[in-house]
C-alpha cells in the first residue's frame, strides 16, 4: 500500500503542474492576442483559426507567424515562426522560455500586455524588415530570403 500511496502522491504533482503549465500559456496567448487587437499601431497582423495547440496570425494575408509550446512533456519552451503560402515548411524565428512563475525567459510578465507585445515584436521583426527592404526596392520578395536570412543569423 505504501506503493500505491507514493506513486498516487507523485501522479497528482505531476497533474497538479501539467494543469498550471496549460494554464500560463493559455495566459500568454490570451495576453498576446489582446496585446495585439488592442494595439493602436496599424501591425497588420489578424487572428489566425488553428487547430493545434498554438497561437498564430496572417501578416498582410500572405504569411503566417505562430507561437507553439513545445509538444515534449513538460517543456517549457515556446517556438516563433514563420510559414508562407508558397513554402509551408517552418521557418524559427526564436525561442522563449515560459517559466512556473508566470514570467517569459525569467523576465517578461506574462500578464503585462505591452511587454508580452514587446518582446513578440522582437521575435517578427526580422520579418517586418526583409518586406520592408523588398516593399522598399520595388523588388519581389524570394521566399529562400528567409531561410538565408535567418539562416545566417543563427535563429534558424
Amino acid at each position: 500500500m505504501m506503493i500505491l500511496s507514493e506513486l498516487g502522491e507523485k501522479a497528482a504533482l505531476i497533474a497538479r503542474r501539467r494543469r498550471e503549465l496549460n494554464m500560463l500559456w493559455h495566459q500568454y496567448s490570451n495576453t498576446l492576442v489582446q496585446a495585439i487587437t488592442q494595439t493602436k499601431t496599424p501591425l497588420h497582423l489578424s487572428i489566425n483559426c488553428s487547430t493545434d495547440n498554438s497561437v498564430s496570425f496572417r501578416l498582410f494575408s500572405q504569411f503566417l507567424i505562430a507561437v507553439r509550446p513545445d509538444a515534449n512533456f513538460n517543456d517549457h519552451r515556446l517556438y516563433y515562426s514563420l510559414e508562407t503560402h508558397e513554402n509551408p515548411s517552418v521557418t524559427r524565428l526564436g525561442e522563449a522560455r515560459l517559466g512556473d512563475d508566470g514570467l517569459l525567459n525569467g523576465a517578461i510578465n506574462i500578464g503585462q500586455k505591452e511587454a508580452v507585445l514587446g518582446h513578440f515584436l522582437h521575435q517578427v521583426r526580422p520579418v517586418y524588415d526583409l518586406l520592408y527592404q523588398a516593399v522598399e526596392r520595388g523588388e519581389p520578395l524570394q521566399i529562400t530570403a528567409f531561410e538565408q536570412m535567418f539562416h545566417q543569423s543563427g535563429s534558424a
